[in-house]
């Protein structure tokens, strides 16, 4: 046990921390359509193929959207692009409280939902950037144990729409997310200086390995 504190010295373990929190909150946010779809099929009175496409639709644009935010961890920085995935949720979630009255409109709302998704290509290079070899699959495991933000918002999400509404789980949202937020700010180290340092010097060389690959003329 002391071996793993004294390997989390060895890097910048507040960004670890502040890490793990985005995490956590992005998946209570990535889930959060699942753990409320008994509630939501209720009101809005879906049918089984209605429910199902709702949930599904996280899921598949949060499939797409991580590939986007690994692009722009690597390109201009992990810190900015966190909190831009943290500014986009607590704009849909908002939207979710106030705004959503209809089954197309949730739907917008799910796809949206997605940023939650994107935060793991983020989370782990945050981590993995602030820490040497030897100790990233330690700390890397410590962030990617967020993952239980999957179980807090299954436990409370249908605890609070039973009492106050589907609507009101989206508003509670917005603290754990603006608290993540503030965290993430704080604490996080900002790398945009080196990761442009480094796209500067070898951005030709990227392009060349691309030019090179025939699979890339059929993108």
């Amino acid at each position: 046990m002391t071996d793993m504190f004294l390997a989390l010295r060895r890097g910048h373990w507040p960004s670890v921390i502040g890490a793990w929190l985005h995490l956590t909150v992005s998946f209570m946010v990535w889930l959060l359509i699942g753990a409320l779809s008994l509630t939501l099929a209720q009101d809005l009175h879906l049918s089984q193929t209605d429910t199902a496409f709702l949930v599904s639709l996280p899921l598949l644009s949060g499939a797409f959207l991580r590939v986007v935010a690994g692009w722009s961890s690597d390109w201009y920085g992990a810190k900015p692009t966190g909190v831009l995935i943290l500014v986009g949720e607590l704009a849909v979630v908002l939207w979710g409280w106030l705004g959503v009255h209809s089954y197309v409109e949730l739907l917008l709302v799910a796809a949206l939902l997605g940023f939650g998704g994107a935060s793991f290509a983020v989370t782990l290079a945050v981590a993995g950037r602030t820490y040497p070899a030897a100790h990233q699959g330690w700390v890397l495991g410590i962030v990617a144990s967020g993952n239980v933000g999957t179980v807090l918002i299954l436990f409370f999400a249908p605890r609070i729409a039973a009492t106050g509404g589907w609507h009101d789980v989206f508003g509670w949202m917005v603290l754990p997310i603006m608290h993540a937020l503030a965290v993430f700010l704080l604490v996080v180290r900002d790398d945009r200086q080196s990761r442009r340092a480094e796209r500067d010097t070898h951005w030709w060389h990227n392009v060349a390995v691309m030019i090179r690959q025939p699979k890339a003329y059929w993108l």
